[in-house]
């Protein structure tokens, strides 16, 4: 529905947005992740999510016992369908992405260990960390921070304005 002028125009606005952005933020953004390493953090992670406490409890003791694998287990109680199909995996997940105590628990465990049960609303999950991902500056991260900053900055500048 737009016409080519309104859509070459729009294409020119982003454009200079970005730079705009990376040439006011740029050094900032490098700088909080700098600071805040630990929320660009990842883990490659399984999960099992029962509505029974007992069960998950009981699912620890055999994994723990070796009676059956985790990936055994989640594809066998998981709740959720995809993921029991996936034997549990959730994938490569930010640390803020996670619930906060969930993420407490499971970066604060040790690599390739049964993690709970942890109630989560109406059910108990068990997690299983993989392996944790060490945070890097990748330019998908730097955008994103220079953005969140620069919109942050628009928003006030236009609050004022109108004030």
């Amino acid at each position: 529905m737009l016409t080519a002028d309104e859509w070459e125009a729009s294409i020119c606005d982003r454009l200079l947005a970005k730079k705009l952005s990376n040439a006011m933020f740029g050094e900032a953004a490098t700088r909080q992740f700098n600071e805040r390493k630990l929320d660009y953090a990842k883990v490659s992670l399984y999960r099992i999510a029962t509505a029974n406490v007992s069960l998950a409890q009981e699912l620890v003791y055999q994994i723990e016992e070796e009676e059956i694998s985790f990936f055994e287990a989640a594809h066998y109680y998981d709740s959720d369908v995809e993921r029991r199909r996936c034997c549990g995996y959730e994938g490569e997940i930010s640390r803020w992405l996670l619930d906060p105590d969930v993420a407490a628990s499971v970066f604060g465990a040790p690599a390739q260990t049964v993690i709970g049960p942890i109630a989560i609303g109406e059910e108990h999950g068990l997690f299983f960390a993989d392996e944790f991902i060490a945070p890097q500056m990748t330019e998908e991260i730097h955008r994103s921070i220079c953005d969140r900053l620069f919109y942050e900055w628009l928003d006030k500048e236009l609050t004022r304005l109108e004030s």
